[in-house]
């Protein structure tokens, strides 16, 4: 066990002589925010998520698309010879997204996040499988997708790359990023 020092009175009167003139500090208050936990952060992006699906997807949209020739969709901007393409399989796809097994609400952030990946990687044409299953998503697809503005075109995807299971999309690049 250590023993505390030993003071004379010589080194504590010196001692009072150097801290005379001094006075007591004022003890602050400072209060801190709370720092955010993980699951606040995890809340608010989820919210960020929902809006950025609200705003690009809704369910209660009814385009008026014709699918005699099977489903496939071409913006009015685009030359038709591109749909053609697409439909041919001459335009391979370098995503490849699977939504089997997910809900619409998971679907469609999947959707979103291909949307990103694709834009942020130079990618403008990917596939999307939705499987058959009671066709809720095969359904829904396309009309969600004519809702995006990024879509330029999409139609069933050739046998090779998943046939009437998937779709093939064509996707719209910001000529200003490659300068």
């Amino acid at each position: 066990m250590k023993k505390p020092p030993i003071t004379t009175d010589d080194e504590m009167q010196l001692f009072r002589q150097a801290v005379s003139g001094s006075q007591k500090l004022q003890q602050d208050t400072i209060r801190h925010a709370r720092a955010q936990t993980k699951q606040h952060i995890k809340q608010a992006s989820d919210n960020q998520q929902q809006r950025q699906v609200d705003q690009f997807f809704s369910d209660d949209y009814e385009p008026l698309l014709d699918f005699s020739r099977g489903v496939e969709f071409r913006q009015p901007s685009l030359p038709s010879h591109q749909l053609k393409r697409l439909r041919r399989g001459d335009l391979a796809p370098a995503l490849f997204l699977d939504l089997h097994g997910l809900s619409r609400a998971e679907a469609k952030q999947e959707l979103l996040a291909l949307f990103a990946t694709s834009k942020r990687e130079w990618i403008d044409v990917v596939s999307v499988m939705h499987g058959q299953g009671m066709g809720i998503l095969k359904a829904q697809l396309p009309k969600w997708l004519v809702q995006h503005p990024d879509v330029l075109a999409f139609c069933e995807a050739p046998r090779e790359f998943g046939g009437r299971n998937a779709l093939l999309i064509l996707l719209a690049q910001d000529d200003t990023r490659r300068a």
